[in-house]
């Protein structure tokens, strides 16, 4: 009789272990669904930086040679558009109010034809060094330069997950595009103090 104590105490006891094990599952699943979804959040935030920084990267590269090649500001800035708004970030059109000119006549003070040489999309000046100026023209011992920047609205992947709203998530990048006439192609460079 002691044989068949032990039996059906060790059935109770798997029995009791089972119970805790669907336990931990159910407590388990909202936690790995959690952590799927913000990994598929900073995949899609990561794909879509990636894709506005090549936005900008074409924009400015094609902006600075246009103008270094004798093309007017305006004409230069709206090739940086044009290369701008061929892109896709995260499959979605680049648009104009997502990137714009930024331009106004040039004048004496604003030689560049900068409208907001803080804020705007596309910032024309000129380099010396590792220096942008977007008040001096280039010539001499300054090269052309465009300086592109961007922010970006992206849309939550797992926005009604749980019922609870998440995002937009906003992204940012610029780059920075140097032309010395003759000595070679535009480049990406690295600028000391962006607008």
């Amino acid at each position: 009789m002691t044989n068949l104590t032990s039996n059906s105490g060790t059935r109770s006891r798997r029995r009791d272990r089972g119970g805790v094990a669907a336990l931990w599952v159910v407590l388990l699943i909202p936690v790995v669904l959690v952590a799927i979804c913000v990994a598929v959040e900073v995949g899609n935030l990561w794909l879509a930086r990636l894709d506005l920084e090549n936005a900008v990267e074409a924009s400015a590269l094609a902006a600075v040679k246009s103008w270094g090649s004798g093309s007017t500001t305006a004409t230069s800035r709206a090739a940086g558009v044009d290369y701008a708004r061929a892109n896709t970030v995260v499959g979605q059109t680049i648009s104009a109010t997502d990137f714009s000119a930024n331009h106004t006549a040039p004048t004496v003070p604003n030689p560049n034809g900068n409208l907001d040489p803080v804020n705007g999309n596309l910032v024309f000046g000129s380099v010396s060094g590792s220096t942008f100026s977007d008040s001096t023209a280039p010539g001499g011992a300054n090269d052309f330069a465009v300086h592109a920047q961007a922010s970006y609205s992206v849309n939550s992947i797992c926005n009604t997950l749980f019922g609870a709203a998440v995002g937009p998530f906003s992204i940012n990048a610029d780059a920075t595009a140097g032309y010395a006439v003759g000595a070679g192609p535009p480049q990406l460079i690295r600028i000391s103090n962006p607008p």
